[in-house]
């Protein structure tokens, strides 16, 4: 069982190392926290599935007079 205890100015887990290791997880990994219908979920940070890339191309008129348009 784990308790929840003051860290700093925060609050939080200390974790066996065992299950650290056998999740993966590493002192110079980073990982993001999830918040779901009451839960906590620690997982690593993922890099992006895609890259994108833009390539200038040019606009036809009607698309350039709806980016120069005014907001109503």
């Amino acid at each position: 069982m784990l308790k929840l205890r003051p860290i700093g100015n925060s609050l939080g887990f200390s974790l066996p190392k065992a299950a650290l290791r056998e999740a993966g997880f590493d002192q110079d990994g980073e990982y993001e926290i999830l918040v779901c219908d009451g839960a906590i979920s620690i997982v690593k940070k993922q890099e992006a599935a895609s890259k994108w890339s833009f390539v200038d191309a040019p606009l036809s008129d009607e698309n350039r007079k709806w980016i120069e348009g005014e907001l109503e």
